[in-house]
């Protein structure tokens, strides 16, 4: 997970991305609020609330990592 609000958060990124070139994920899930809820709620995020930014994020990353 990845606080793009942050300059610090923007630096390391670039770090990696400057140093593992392409065999780093290039998606960071957004820090969301729904993520502690579904925890809460013993449920994935993208079934607990899958309009959310982490629902939408974790969609992203599933679909890089398979390639699609």
């Amino acid at each position: 997970m990845v606080d793009i609000r942050t300059r610090h958060a923007n630096e390391i990124l670039k770090q990696l991305e400057n140093t593992l070139s392409d065999s780093i994920i290039k998606r960071g899930i957004r820090l969301d609020i729904k993520v502690s809820e579904a925890s809460w709620a013993q449920k994935p995020v993208c079934l607990y609330a899958p309009k959310s930014k982490a629902a939408y994020d974790f969609n992203l990353l599933a679909e890089e990592i398979l390639g699609g």
